[in-house]
């Protein structure tokens, strides 16, 4: 069954995008029910998506599986590059050479890491009327942590307990150390691709009932006032509600819509757009549990650290603004300009970032954009003002920055730089005060919560150790992991009572 209604307020945030069409993207239009691998996979649910790709929860048949699995449908369109085999491959050889072998110390605390990376356990191929759909069998995992950590609405961040934000630091410091240690780098380190695992046994419950029943705004409904959406939250007698159809009508309509067209015409795509679970729905599962388990996931954006692999036009750092490091700034002119300095280091700014965000429940930098794209100028007066004098930007990267052709727009930072005054107007920094100033006050707070100082400090000198202008300078994730084990932070409990 699914739940058909009218779009309320705030769909948006649970639905993919309707724009542009299918025919344009080639993305596969699925259905609730529908079967793939002759009836081995049957679609239960929209998990989420991607810009090539849509995820799926979907049954499993076969025994040697999980009952539920995430079905990762690639666009028609998609590039190998998109789809990653070497990376995800090279991983899960990684993964299955550590499984059975006897480790102690930082060795134990790196192999456990690919505990903590998605696993694939199927891979097949889709026809479709705009071309093959590459379908990638993964883990199921629970809710991403963005929702919590970016988001407006209840819960977020701030209701997390502190056994949550802390184990998910070290598990997500334990997955980056594996990935490394392959010399991988990930590419695209923000909260959309962390995502908590499943807080119950997959094999024994049925996922269905705790999301609910899926509901879905069909395609003539799906307007510019959705997309257009404010997110702000309707009030109860707003809520209109249609009919619920059986599965079996539903796919005889769509049968019925396309039946007097050719594969593709004039419009193609879904007959209804499925909602994405609310957060809120994995919420008490979530905090029921004494240690909080993540997963780092979606390798796209992944690629080898090394020369050669650099020099492909396809290798770039594509983290959002908000989470990139210096160095993933690429110019319309010189785009291969700072690809020398790529590498996992590039990932730990980005931790640093995640880090800082969940202890101070605010991003470390709200970046500018204009026409939809970053200002990177403003960003780099953000990370000037924000590091301070704790830690200047090198002069032989503002040396690399003064190649471009258009360098005439950083004279205004120059004479900042020379001075040390960042204190100025229109920065991307929109929560002014310097990191160490608001890591301060963070601490303040936190211990008039419960934390204790100790557990902070730690905390606060990996941050510091990881969002430096110079990459080599950034601690590594082993080094990460040292520190956190040296402080208690591993495997960190706390009684199912306090949550």
């Amino acid at each position: 069954m699914v739940h058909l209604r009218l779009p309320q307020k705030g769909d948006i945030l649970r639905l993919e995008p309707r724009l542009p069409p299918y025919n344009e993207t080639k993305h596969l239009a699925v259905l609730l029910g529908d079967s793939f691998k002759e009836g081995i996979y049957t679609i239960r649910h929209r998990l989420g998506d991607g810009v090539e790709s849509v995820v799926w929860l979907a049954e499993c048949a076969d025994d040697s599986k999980p009952r539920y699995v995430a079905l990762k449908i690639f666009s028609a369109a998609a590039t190998e590059y998109a789809i990653n085999r070497p990376v995800i491959e090279a991983l899960e050889r990684a993964r299955d050479s550590t499984s059975d072998s006897e480790r102690s110390g930082i060795e134990e605390l790196v192999s456990q890491g690919g505990d903590h990376i998605v696993r694939m356990l199927d891979e097949f191929v889709i026809p479709g009327p705009q071309g093959d759909h590459v379908c990638i069998v993964m883990e199921l995992v629970g809710p991403q942590l963005h929702p919590f950590c970016m988001g407006e609405r209840e819960p977020t961040v701030a209701d997390m307990s502190v056994g949550m934000i802390i184990n998910s630091v070290s598990q997500l410091a334990k997955a980056l150390a594996f990935l490394h240690r392959q010399n991988i780098v990930h590419g695209d380190l923000q909260f959309h691709n962390i995502a908590f695992k499943l807080p119950f046994d997959a094999a024994t419950t049925d996922i269905t009932e705790i999301l609910g029943e899926p509901e879905a705004i069909l395609e003539s409904r799906y307007t510019e006032d959705v997309e257009d959406d404010d997110c702000d939250e309707d009030s109860d007698d707003e809520l209109a509600v249609e009919q619920q159809y059986e599965m079996s009508d539903l796919i005889r309509y769509r049968e019925e819509l396309l039946q007097d067209t050719p594969e593709v015409g004039p419009w193609y795509g879904p007959v209804y757009y499925v909602l994405a679970p609310s957060h809120k729905d994995w919420w008490p599962h979530l905090r029921s549990q004494a240690v909080t388990q993540v997963s780092l996931m979606d390798f796209s954006c992944s690629f080898f650290a090394d020369p050669a692999e650099l020099t492909k036009p396809e290798v770039q750092i594509r983290t959002p603004p908000g989470f990139a490091p210096p160095e993933a700034w690429k110019s319309s002119t010189v785009p291969d300009l700072f690809k020398p300095l790529y590498g996992t280091a590039s990932d730990m700014w980005s931790f640093g970032c995640i880090v800082f965000t969940l202890l101070t429940r605010e991003p470390l930098f709200d970046i500018v954009t204009i026409f939809g794209a970053p200002s990177w100028v403003l960003f780099y007066y953000g990370v000037a003002q924000t590091l301070g004098e704790q830690d200047r930007m090198p002069q032989w990267f503002l040396d690399m920055i003064l190649t471009l052709p258009n360098s005439k727009l950083f004279e205004s930072f120059l004479e900042r730089y020379d001075t040390g005054d960042w204190e100025i107007k229109g920065t991307c920094a929109y929560f002014d005060g310097r990191m160490d100033e608001r890591l301060e006050k963070m601490k303040k707070e936190r211990i008039m919560e419960g934390w204790k100082e100790e557990h902070l400090d730690c905390l606060i000198e990996v941050i510091n150790g990881t969002v430096k202008w110079d990459p080599k300078q950034r601690l590594t994730a082993e080094e990460v992991l040292h520190r956190l084990a040296e402080n208690d932070l591993i495997g960190y409990r706390e009684a199912l009572a306090d949550n």
